[in-house]
């Protein structure tokens, strides 16, 4: 849940003199969670004096909207202890305002109104802990955060001579593994937004981003997929307006490229999935959901399928360390796919979910445990990661158990495991058992 941060700035100006002033609520740095903010609003409380034959009114300015900020309270004590020290000052109790608010913009002001001059008293503006940027058209992007993704783009951030080592030590060791424990294999890297909506980005993207220095440090045998000119030029929307995710269009356009690398018959795929049905939902994003307002827009979401009707187990955790396991009996084929990715592929799940019998996922922003390759040795292998995370290279020196073990240590709450494997084939079954073993420990 998005939580904002209220801050209250009182200005210079020149009346006062002739009026004293104060607000009580909200106070600054006050914090309130964005839906409630728009649910039940915030209280603007506090008081106004005026010096006698002094004719003035309190108004609130809401971005391009003013209202009026009636006088509504009696506040004796303002009296007791302003009014009676300045005689010159009206002596009246219904000086205090208390008003509810549903702010219709993130700034907001309160203003004397007298002599036909606006004289704001106080800024109050609603911010988010997290920078959002807002491009054309109300497309929003990240800024901001961690990993440096608008510096990434503009080339001001850079793979260091490490990081390029690294990369090279994974992708050597990634080659070597699918001739090994597993079968194909392919590393598909999530672009950024903005590397997909340019147009709409207020940046222009250097010839020398992390992503351009990976994709050329890396050869063939990496298997390699940045799905980039394929979700520009598909025929629907690839990204959501509101969110850094692509949409569910963008999935299934990552899915089909995945399936290519990895050298599947992809007419039958794209049979698969030709009939789909999609419905157009308003939804706010993890953009969207961090400014205020709410910004929202109209997504696809797909109705003909949803992998959540096929998960056989899940340990609910949340993000790394995350671990279920999909079994589809009316899967294009028999096949399983063991998946180390991030938040990006749960929507393709939608699609790999039709294509093969077992789908086995770990939460790990492709972080590789080759002990449980070992162990699954799967049909086909699926790493996934993020743009803006190929500063720092994954690694192939991580237990899934350690992340559930580190996961677990820190939640006061432990969700409940998910475990319906009774129907399910014996392959579903043995590795249904392997999860409980890492979620037990």
């Amino acid at each position: 849940m998005a939580v904002f941060t209220i801050s209250v700035k009182q200005t210079s100006i020149d009346v006062s003199d002739k009026f004293k002033w104060c607000l009580d609520e909200p106070s600054n740095g006050a914090e309130h969670e964005g839906n409630l903010i728009e649910k039940e609003g915030i209280r603007i409380k506090g008081w106004l004096l005026k010096k006698l034959q002094n004719n003035a009114t309190l108004v609130l300015l809401d971005g391009y909207e003013i209202f009026p900020l009636n006088l509504n309270t009696e506040r004796p004590d303002v009296i007791e202890k302003v009014a009676s020290v300045e005689r010159n000052f009206q002596q009246e109790s219904l000086c205090g305002f208390d008003h509810t608010l549903t702010p219709k913009s993130s700034n907001i002001a309160i203003a004397i109104v007298h002599n036909s001059h606006f004289h704001v008293i106080y800024e109050v503006n609603i911010e988010g802990v997290f920078k959002i940027l807002e491009g054309e058209d109300n497309w929003l992007y990240l800024d901001n955060d961690t990993n440096k993704s608008v510096e990434q783009f503009t080339g001001k951030t850079k793979l260091s001579w490490a990081e390029k080592k690294n990369w090279a030590d994974y992708a050597n060791t990634f080659s070597s593994l699918t001739l090994s424990q597993a079968g194909k294999s392919a590393f598909l890297i999530a672009p950024s937004k903005e590397f997909v909506v340019e147009e709409h980005y207020p940046f222009k993207k250097s010839k020398h981003t992390p992503l351009d220095q990976l994709t050329k440090l890396v050869d063939d045998s990496f298997s390699l997929v940045t799905p980039i000119d394929a979700l520009k030029h598909f025929e629907e929307r690839t990204f959501r307006v509101c969110d850094t995710h692509w949409s569910c269009h963008g999935a299934r356009v990552a899915t089909m490229e995945v399936a290519k690398k990895l050298g599947l018959d992809c007419t039958s795929i794209e049979n698969l999935f030709k009939n789909d049905v999609y419905v157009e939902r308003v939804m706010a994003g993890d953009l969207g959901s961090k400014i205020y307002p709410t910004q929202r827009h109209a997504e696809d979401f797909l109705t003909t399928f949803n992998y959540n009707r096929v998960v056989v187990y899940d340990n609910n955790l949340p993000n790394f360390g995350r671990a279920f396991i999909l079994d589809n009996p009316d899967a294009l084929n028999e096949q399983t796919l063991l998946v180390f990715g991030s938040s990006s592929v749960y929507s393709m799940f939608n699609y790999l979910a039709r294509i093969f019998r077992t789908v086995v996922f770990f939460h790990t922003a492709g972080n590789i445990d080759k002990e449980l390759v070992d162990k699954i040795a799967p049909d086909y292998l699926l790493a996934q990661s993020n743009a803006r995370f190929v500063v720092k290279a994954p690694s192939f020196d991580i237990k899934i158990s350690d992340y559930i073990k580190d996961k677990k240590r820190r939640l006061t709450h432990l969700p409940d495991v998910v475990h319906n494997t009774e129907k399910t084939s014996a392959i579903v079954t043995s590795l249904a058992r392997v999860l409980d073993e890492m979620n037990a420990k």
